[in-house]
């Protein structure tokens, strides 16, 4: 998604980053693999997670100033991001937010 966004070039820049829940740190390695995606991992001493509310599968979309515009859920239950009508919405709401 980020090289599709790149590609087009939207007024405002737009970044995709993971950040990965404390206590699932075995996983970064396979999240990482053959993926270009920028991803943090939280610690106990940030506890970024529990300071925004997260679940597993949110996608927090913020605004250029960094204040939170939508969570977008793409849990397996709502919105999965394999299904091109979910993804097309993502990007839809990701390029608005930029001015596209």
């Amino acid at each position: 998604m980020q090289a599709e966004i790149n590609a087009i070039d939207p007024p405002m820049p737009v970044r995709l980053l993971g950040v990965n829940e404390v206590g699932f740190e075995e996983d970064n390695e396979d999240m990482c693999f053959q993926r270009d995606l920028a991803w943090l991992q939280d610690t106990e001493a940030d506890n970024v997670w529990a300071m925004w509310g997260s679940e597993r599968w949110d996608v927090f979309i913020l605004d250029d100033e960094g204040l939170l515009v939508e969570i977008y859920d793409v849990s397996l239950e709502n919105n999965q991001l394999g299904d091109p009508a979910n993804y097309n919405e993502l990007m839809r709401i990701l390029l608005e937010l930029a001015g596209e």
